[in-house]
C-alpha cells in the first residue's frame, strides 16, 4: 500500500500494514508518516522512497520472484503483531504515557 507523498498530507499509522502481517503476509509501504512505524524494512516487509514507481516495481517482483523471503516476511511480521500489538501493552503504552504527562505538571 504505497501512499503518494504530498505536503500537508501524510499517512497516519497505517493499521493494514498490521492486518497483512498477522495474516503472515510481507507488506510494502512508503517510507513516510506513520508506514515507518508499522512497517520494519527488510524484516517484516519493505519500505519504499514516496513517489517512486520503480522501487514499488522491484519490491513486487522481488517478493513474487522469492518465496522463501516472502515467507520469512510474514513470519517475523506475524511475530511482531502478537507480540508488539497485545492490547495489553498498548493499553499499558497509553498508562505511562497519561502518568508521564501527569508527572510534568
Amino acid at each position: 500500500m504505497p501512499s503518494i507523498t504530498e505536503s500537508n498530507n501524510i499517512e497516519a499509522f497505517g493499521i493494514v500494514f498490521l492486518k497483512a502481517n498477522f495474516f503472515k503476509k510481507p507488506v510494502i509501504g512508503s517510507n513516510t508518516g506513520g508506514m515507518a512505524e508499522a512497517i520494519i524494512d527488510d524484516t517484516t516487509g519493505f519500505l519504499i522512497e514516496p513517489n517512486n514507481l520503480n522501487d514499488l516495481v522491484e519490491k513486487i517482483l522481488f517478493l513474487y520472484n522469492n518465496k522463501e523471503k516472502r515467507e520469512q516476511l510474514g513470519e517475523k511480521g506475524y511475530r511482531r503483531v502478537i507480540t508488539e500489538f497485545t492490547w495489553d501493552k498498548i493499553v499499558n503504552k497509553y498508562i505511562n504515557l497519561f502518568q508521564d504527562v501527569l508527572k510534568s505538571d
